[in-house]
């Protein structure tokens, strides 16, 4: 008999009871050993009686380490922070992954792509920052720190080595008129990032400026797009 893993399934609102009802089917079909623990987050959690993002909830994902979320709904407006924040932070979810890959039949604007986006997910804007300035001014800030760039950056390498990639292109913001060296990038090494004595052959890190690179998709991408 397969090993029967728990996971907690958060249906959300909107499309998001949907979307989640057909996963389950998904899995059903596919004679996944998986265990369903419903949990609410959101509106459908607000009209329940209870928090937007209840402990319950919180302690069902820590409890089972595998959550499965629809779209949640944050009231605007009404001094809530978003779910997926809040989440992000509670649980310590500083990476993103984002896989990319083209699938046989299927016509884009690009070919032969494979690719993994790894973004972190807990600084930045995401931060929650912000100052009010003046009666009709608010500054929200993008906080970056030495030891969170240090951490996704090992994560992204780890997760390369594991899966046999072979370069790390690093995504970095159009630099100012006096350029500066970024937190996390372009002097990447991969001895540095690996904290151990020798280097990871396999990988070849190197930094691109997001402006740069943007333009050039839209620009490829305008001559690539399909009929």
């Amino acid at each position: 008999m397969p090993t029967t893993h728990g996971v907690v399934l958060i249906p959300g609102d909107g499309i998001g009871p949907e979307v989640t009802a057909a996963v389950r089917k998904i899995f059903a079909a596919a004679q996944a050993p998986i265990e369903w623990h419903e949990r609410l987050a959101g509106l459908s959690a607000l009209e329940a009686g209870k928090a937007v993002l209840p402990e319950e909830t919180l302690e069902a994902i820590v409890r089972h380490q595998t959550a499965l979320k629809g779209p949640c709904t944050t009231p605007v407006g009404e001094g809530f922070t978003s779910i997926n924040v809040q989440l992000r932070k509670k649980l310590n979810l500083y990476a993103a992954v984002r896989p990319v890959l083209s699938l046989p039949g299927v016509v884009t604007w690009f070919e032969n792509v494979d690719l993994i986006i790894i973004r972190e997910n807990t600084e930045g804007l995401y931060s929650g920052v912000e100052n009010q300035i003046t009666d009709d001014a608010v500054m929200s800030m993008k906080v970056a720190t030495h030891s969170a760039c240090q951490r996704i950056a090992r994560w992204a390498f780890r997760h390369a080595t594991q899966r046999r990639r072979r370069k790390i292109p690093v995504r970095r913001p159009k630099p100012p008129r006096q350029p500066r060296r970024p937190a996390c990038a372009p002097k990447f090494n991969s001895r540095r990032v690996n904290g151990s004595n020798g280097p990871l052959p396999t990988i070849r890190p190197n930094s691109t400026t997001i402006i740069n690179w943007s333009i050039y998709s839209r620009a490829k991408s305008a001559t690539a797009m399909p009929k």
